[in-house]
């Protein structure tokens, strides 16, 4: 409808599911329902695809030669990921020899990542890097979330409940535990302590309920980021 005949390309690697993802997005101007000039996109597909440079291209090639097969009409631009073998500077040469853009596209680097370089230098500098061998919060909470994950999919939620009512029974009942917990985690074991006595006092089916929740259902929501620092 826009008759545009030049295109930017998007490209990401993603896993959603447990599933890998390519995700390609065709970008053009044209215009709204008001005739006001905007930036359009579209979805190819997310099919997916190994992650070398190579092979995402022929990827991509096959997924945009719908649109790049028309008369007048090529991919001039090319964004994605600066890093990997599918980054945007190892895709263009192959993109270029396999003719699926125009022989002087240009590539573009991520900038959504450049807008979040500032937060990531500043958290790294107060709390370390995260990756392997790394012994640093960030870490910490990767390696937990992996676990959390891996148990969840292999075992299922009940598996994840169970740990959890354990878990929750040490920190009330066992003194190694709770020793632990009150020198490593004052404030947070001092939060949690408290909540139990309130809830332990209460006399209405809502508390019963919340009391038996807390101590036998695992938590379902992860902690914000102030109070994952203030534990670590």
């Amino acid at each position: 409808d826009d008759d545009a005949t030049s295109f930017a390309l998007i490209t990401d690697h993603g896993k959603r599911a447990g599933m890998e993802h390519f995700v390609k997005l065709l970008c053009w101007f044209g215009k709204d329902k008001e005739g006001r000039e905007i930036i359009k996109f579209h979805c190819i597909d997310v099919d997916t695809s190994n992650h070398s440079g190579e092979d995402c291209a022929a990827a991509i090639k096959k997924s945009v030669e719908v649109f790049t097969g028309r008369e007048n009409v090529e991919v001039v631009a090319i964004t994605g990921d600066a890093g990997g073998g599918a980054s945007v500077q190892s895709l263009l040469p192959h993109l270029k020899r396999l003719c699926a853009v125009s022989k002087d596209c240009s590539k573009i680097n991520c900038n959504l990542h450049a807008l979040n370089k500032c937060l990531e230098s500043s958290f790294q500098d107060v709390l370390g890097k995260q990756g392997i061998g790394q012994k640093t919060p960030f870490q910490l909470l990767f390696v937990f979330n992996q676990l959390w994950k891996r148990i969840r999919e292999e075992y299922g939620g009940d598996f994840l409940n169970e740990i959890w009512q354990i878990t929750f029974n040490e920190l009330i009942n066992n003194d190694r535990w709770k020793d632990e917990a009150e020198k490593n985690f004052p404030q947070s074991y001092s939060t949690l302590l408290k909540k139990l006595d309130i809830l332990e006092n209460q006399e209405d089916d809502a508390g019963i309920d919340e009391l038996v929740e807390l101590m036998t259902a695992r938590p379902t929501v992860f902690l914000a980021m102030d109070d994952c620092v203030d534990v670590l």
